[in-house]
């Protein structure tokens, strides 16, 4: 994993469930359909986006009323395909909107609005494939295409959308993070971790987990929970509280074993200015020692990289190093840094086999 990576990467098994795997979710109707009958006294709004005109299915959801195509519904997905097979659709015309029948939806309007323009999308073949000028996938459009393609089995869609989440998640540690769909510095990691106990792709939780416990903003926040765009609100259950802590101070313990390892104080034998080199490997080891307080628990990002761990006028180059001393000092770090990589399930208590897909190196 390169610097700028880890950076932002920074910033299980399956248990029994608490709601959804081992997260608390408030507010949220389980059901899927609900008829929406002619005196329920709702009134519903058409959405001014989602509305084909040509349409013949309304689905409702929060009052805002989507004018969709049955077909296209059941060919993407298998519970709108059974509904529509079986005939649970509304047929009186009490429970018709300007004509065509309306089924309600227990999701709120706002996650089936994004699932909606993801799977059927009206400009482009999938908002999950994007050109080099395309804004990236909100964190809330996200969330809801993953959990809702999950929910109603649109299968294509959910393996789309959780490949996206997964290109940041990873458990591959030479991702080089430029391809990434969707906005990571406001993806909550909790959110992550929720959707990976979800659909139970375990492969996730590591990486989540690791963006826990030492983005300080996010780890200030922990025990508070997060809100999503229709106020319903995620927490942790105890379990996954102690994984963090647990983990938190195993990464602290890896971290300042990696750093008495990689800082050998020594040039290498075939440095080519053994005397310079000493003295700038003594220089980056005193402020290294200053720096590990603040960066304890950031035991797979690279030293050289981050600000933070400059060292002597900017940072570990050929202008400080000879190069084989450099390129020496580089491949220990990576080293130190893919061992604890390939630790992460276990330091969170994660019995995951062969995660790490680096586990080899």
């Amino acid at each position: 994993m390169d610097g700028e990576g880890s950076s932002k990467l920074r910033n299980a098994t399956k248990r029994p469930r608490i709601n959804h795997d081992g997260l608390v979710e408030s507010g949220v109707d389980r059901g899927v359909f609900v008829n929406l009958g002619g005196h329920s006294g709702i009134t519903i709004q058409p959405d001014p986006e989602i509305w084909m005109e040509d349409g013949n299915i309304v689905l409702s959801a929060g009052g805002t009323a989507f004018c969709v195509y049955k077909g296209l519904l059941a060919t993407q997905s298998e519970v709108f395909r059974d509904m529509l097979a079986v005939g649970s659709i509304p047929k009186s015309e009490d429970e018709l909107f300007q004509g065509r029948p309306v089924v309600r939806m227990s999701d709120s309007k706002q996650d089936l609005k994004h699932f909606l323009c993801a799977l059927l999308p009206q400009h482009s073949p999938s908002k999950f494939y994007r050109s080099e000028n395309d804004s990236l996938i909100s964190p809330q459009a996200l969330s809801a295409v993953i959990r809702l393609s999950y929910k109603y089995r649109a299968i294509k869609l959910q393996e789309q959308s959780l490949s996206c989440l997964r290109s940041f998640y990873t458990d591959d540690f030479d991702t080089d993070f430029k391809s990434i769909a969707f906005d990571v510095n406001e993806f909550s990691p909790i959110e992550a971790i929720h959707l990976a106990h979800l659909t139970d792709t375990l492969s996730i939780l590591p990486t989540a987990f690791y963006q826990c416990v030492t983005d300080q903003v996010i780890n200030c926040t922990l025990t508070r929970g997060y809100s999503r765009e229709d106020g319903t609100r995620l927490h942790f259950d105890l379990a996954d509280i102690q994984r963090c802590i647990n983990g938190q101070r195993m990464l602290t313990a890896a971290n300042l074993d990696a750093a008495f390892s990689l800082m050998q104080q020594q040039p290498c034998p075939r440095c080519t200015n053994p005397t310079h080199c000493s003295r700038v490997l003594s220089e980056i080891w005193r402020q290294m020692r200053l720096e590990l307080p603040n960066v304890a628990a950031s035991a797979v990002e690279v030293w050289y990289h981050e600000p933070e761990r400059q060292n002597i006028d900017g940072g570990w180059d050929e202008d400080y190093l000879c190069r084989t001393c450099l390129d020496s000092l580089r491949g220990r770090d990576e080293e130190e840094r893919k061992k604890i990589w390939d630790k992460l399930p276990e330091i969170f208590g994660l019995p995951m086999e062969n995660w790490s897909i680096t586990a080899e190196s």
